[in-house]
């Protein structure tokens, strides 16, 4: 399982910690856009880059992305891995930018909702995309991803799932996910906690030896 760490818009020390303490792979977000600068320092050091559209953040904002400037930044950048646009709630309108930015030479991985009906992703299994993403489970409870993942990984075992905002340490134990991405890894930073892979936050010293 590949773990992508998530969080890092632009913080130059959060990526040498991260660096340090082994990360090779970076999920980003286009709505946080990094600059030219960054992506350089950010190959220069060998990390994986994944790209993930930013639309849920945008959702959240009632802000809206344009497909043909996210192609263009994913093109200009050189960005080997990607995730479609999508659109929470509309799947068919999510499919519908899968097949446009496809039809503009790239190869975005598909995202599939919790929520949406089973037959999206039935459709996206069929159509044979090596790897799929799962979201829109932010902010669920625990009961209600494991019920989604459950019918995920039970009806199609043999696909590649990426866990969007998932490092639930019991959810990536329990699930043969092919990889997964958050910012769970900053909470030492921002709350002096230490969070464990049996899912505890212990709180730490403010000052550490």
């Amino acid at each position: 399982m590949i773990v992508y760490y998530a969080g890092m818009a632009g913080n130059v020390a959060d990526l040498y910690s991260a660096v340090k303490y082994g990360c090779r792979h970076l999920m980003l977000t286009y709505y946080y856009k990094n600059s030219e600068k960054q992506m350089k320092r950010f190959r220069k050091l060998g990390l994986h880059i994944f790209l993930d559209s930013g639309a849920y953040s945008a959702w959240k904002k009632k802000v809206a992305i344009d497909i043909d400037e996210y192609i263009q930044y994913i093109k200009n950048n050189y960005i080997g891995k990607y995730i479609v646009l999508d659109v929470v709630g509309d799947p068919n309108k999510t499919y519908e930018n899968l097949k446009y930015m496809e039809s503009q030479g790239l190869q975005p991985l598909p995202v599939f909702h919790m929520g949406s009906d089973i037959k999206y992703l039935q459709q996206l299994v069929d159509e044979d995309y090596y790897c799929i993403c799962l979201g829109g489970t932010v902010g669920s409870s625990r009961e209600k991803r494991i019920e989604f993942f459950d019918e995920c990984f039970t009806k199609f075992p043999d696909t590649y799932f990426h866990g969007l905002g998932m490092t639930d340490p019991k959810l990536m134990l329990k699930y043969p996910w092919f990889s997964v991405d958050s910012t769970t890894w900053l909470i030492g930073r921002k709350f002096c906690k230490l969070a464990t892979m049996e899912g505890q936050r212990i709180d730490l010293p403010r000052e550490m030896p």
